[in-house]
């Protein structure tokens, strides 16, 4: 793995990390009317999956188990149709897929 994949997937667990955390404790209908979650947690969405694209191409081609290619599309759609994303939809890839998606990353560290 090259020394700059390595520091990027650190940055990718912080921020699932941060999202996951800022969801502590909040249930779905809490992140429902909550702004402030909404907005930290689809930022740092957005942040995952821009920090996906940074990954080289051979690690994302010998790692095909990991989605590289949904968790970069979420943050296309987060940060280019943020009024049509389901809140639903985000409180449930956080709390459900991004533990997941952290232990993959965490496995190739």
């Amino acid at each position: 793995m090259q020394h700059r994949d390595e520091i990027v997937i650190q940055k990718i667990i912080k921020e699932i990390d941060f999202a996951t955390n800022r969801l502590k404790g909040i249930s779905n209908d809490d992140f429902i009317v909550d702004d402030d979650a909404q907005h930290a947690v689809g930022m740092a969405v957005i942040n995952v999956g821009e920090l996906i694209k940074h990954i080289s191409d051979n690690l994302r081609k010998d790692n095909p188990g990991i989605p590289w290619k949904e968790a970069a599309g979420l943050r296309d759609v987060a940060a280019h149709s943020y009024d049509t994303i389901r809140m639903d939809d985000l409180f449930s890839t956080v709390t459900d897929d991004f533990p997941v998606l952290r232990e993959m990353l965490e496995k190739l560290l």
